[in-house]
């Protein structure tokens, strides 16, 4: 026996939009108070009143919201994958409701169009290969024809061929698809995305698993909770959301498109990043933002980084500390795009500490300001310590 949910529809325009918005990409949101297991098989009613049918299928849990959680805004309920694929779903559909195939049928629009409506932020681990070369990376969204892939580092040129080896959020397998990067995408903070556009699959079944794997991507993201960063504040998201929910995935993205990532397990912090910036140091400077939008998941899909869990309330207040010694330092001749470069006598700098040598690296590359930040582990603010030490001492110089 399995456990049963039902969704209502009260009219046919209501039931259109969730269609195109959510059921035709394979997965809903489901409010309710009962509990469920990750991967548990549902008996799934959708009851359309409009017509006098009910529409019968299963589907997989792939996400669960608490009650909990409504302070953050939340919605006690389930995110769920169809069993069915979105082919099999739609015919039935048909059947059921006596609506023609074309009104549930998406590619009757034109190809921008199409693209546009069944593109989604995936955020699903990605490896990607490329000259023999193997990079750790994050695929943004999964469309049927391509992909946006977040990598660190330079970005693969465009024109190679790549082979993606995609991370199914819900089973952890990898779908392995080929295809070649036809352009680069800017992104805030200095980041490049490489959009990859597929090679047409010559296996029937490789194309399937492709559609379950966005299938399971879109399911996950019903099971969220956004909002304004603004309206909570950063320090209380990362106290309210690990205290809340057992595990959970944190995007908060500025209002300049900046983005951060954080993973909560059991109370602690299993990850942080901003682009190449990872743990505390990550922390940190999310601290210091005021605006833009967050995004949180109660779960953590497969593939993403396993690191040390550290409790979040340690992180915390190392992070605070050092964002507290940052405001006493005078930073202002000191732009991000400000570029060093060395002065002085060698010699003279025989008593530098391992932090300052590592600056003075950097000066030598002729690194902007901005560079040398992001390039070292150390928190900012020792960093600003450091190259301000070297200023004065006049081993380092600074141009605008």
């Amino acid at each position: 026996m399995f456990q049963q949910l039902t969704i209502r529809f009260d009219s046919r325009e209501e039931f259109m939009r969730e269609f195109e918005s959510n059921i035709s990409r394979g997965g809903l949101f489901i409010p309710t108070v009962d509990d469920f297991q990750m991967r548990e098989v549902v008996d799934l009613d959708l009851e359309l009143t409009y017509c006098g049918q009910t529409f019968s299928t299963q589907a997989e849990v792939v996400s669960q919201l608490g009650a909990e959680l409504n302070p953050a805004g939340g919605v006690a309920g389930v995110a769920v994958q169809f069993l069915e694929s979105t082919e099999e779903l739609r015919a039935r559909l048909v059947e059921v409701t006596g609506m023609q195939a074309q009104d549930l049928d998406s590619s009757r629009e034109d190809p921008g169009q199409r693209r546009r409506h069944r593109r989604g932020e995936a955020r699903v681990a990605t490896e990607v290969l490329s000259a023999g070369h193997s990079i750790t990376a994050q695929a943004r969204d999964i469309s049927e024809s391509g992909a946006l892939i977040a990598a660190h580092g330079a970005p693969i040129p465009v024109g190679d061929s790549v082979e993606l080896k995609i991370v199914h959020p819900r089973t952890g397998e990898h779908v392995v698809v080929t295809g070649s990067v036809v352009r680069h995408v800017e992104r805030a903070g200095g980041a490049t995305d490489i959009a990859v556009e597929f090679e047409e699959p010559d296996d029937p079944e490789a194309a399937s698993r492709l559609d379950d794997l966005r299938a399971a991507a879109h399911a996950h993201r019903l099971g969220g909770i956004t909002g304004s960063i603004a309206a909570l504040g950063i320090p209380n998201l990362l106290q309210m959301f690990p205290n809340s929910a057992n595990e959970g995935t944190l995007v908060l993205t500025t209002a300049e498109g900046v983005e951060g990532r954080l993973l909560f397990q059991s109370g602690n912090l299993r990850h942080a990043e901003i682009g190449g910036i990872t743990g505390a140091k990550a922390v940190a400077r999310m601290l210091e933002w005021k605006d833009g939008d967050f995004e949180f998941h109660p779960s953590i899909v497969p593939g993403e980084p396993d690191g040390p869990c550290v409790p979040m309330d340690s992180v915390m207040l190392q992070a605070l500390h050092r964002m507290d010694e940052l405001a006493t330092l005078d930073t202002a001749a000191l732009p991000r795009e400000a570029r060093l470069a060395t002065a002085g006598d060698p010699a003279d700098l025989a008593e530098m500490e391992k932090l300052e040598g590592e600056v003075l690296d950097w000066a030598t590359l002729g690194a902007t300001v901005g560079e040398l930040l992001d390039a070292l582990p150390q928190f900012d603010a020792e960093i600003y310590e450091a190259l301000i030490a070297l200023i004065k001492r006049g081993a380092v110089q600074v141009s605008s």
